[in-house]
């Protein structure tokens, strides 16, 4: 949804903030056998520089190789994005307070969207898109209510050390149910 506006800039997950290096995030996804998370940023490449999918790989790649951080990395793409906000909408953020807290270092005042779904709703999704195989959890239903509560309990936390006008909470059933309502309010508060 965010992705239609002129002034945003919405690939999909691009999966950065728990690395340090390209090459680090490389293997790490090579490993754990998740290298389709670096779908989201060979998309963000492609659409920034106008490129064929084949080119943003080899760019990613040639990251990748060079071992560029990530820091380096989300200031080529601020710079790509010629003043328009970048979204970086990655759940597994989350997880770990840690890696929220890094998102801090990368850009000049982030702005944080709160996006919260009931957690019976989660589960299902977790269930259905099969996420307990690539995370490695034998039951499902138990590990996804676990993982509601341990990130909506770090996004709490991190959210309550930032400035209330850098960040907002939306629910996603609501978002669903009245989607312009939702969105003429956050574009409203970021200016938009």
């Amino acid at each position: 949804m965010l992705g239609g506006h002129s002034h945003l800039v919405a690939p999909p997950e691009l999966f950065l903030l728990p690395y340090d290096t390209m090459g680090k995030r490389a293997s790490s996804l090579q490993l754990n056998d998740t290298a389709f998370l670096k779908e989201g940023l060979i998309e963000a490449v492609r659409n920034l520089e106008g490129i064929s999918i084949q080119e943003a790989v080899r760019c990613v790649e040639e990251w990748e190789n060079e071992k560029l951080t990530v820091a380096e990395t989300s200031q080529w793409l601020l710079r790509k994005t010629k003043g328009r906000y970048l979204v970086d909408k990655c759940p597994m953020y989350a997880m770990d307070k840690r890696i929220l807290e890094r998102a801090e270092c990368f850009a000049p005042k982030p702005f944080y969207i709160h996006l919260i779904r009931h957690p019976l709703a989660v589960a299902a999704s977790y269930v259905k898109n099969r996420f307990h195989k690539i995370l490695g959890h034998d039951d499902p239903w138990a590990k996804s209510d676990v993982l509601w509560q341990e990130s909506n309990t770090n996004i709490h936390y991190f959210l309550g050390q930032i400035p209330t006008e850098q960040h907002m909470m939306f629910r996603y059933e609501e978002l669903v149910k009245e989607p312009e309502k939702i969105l003429k309010s956050f574009c409203f508060h970021m200016g938009l």
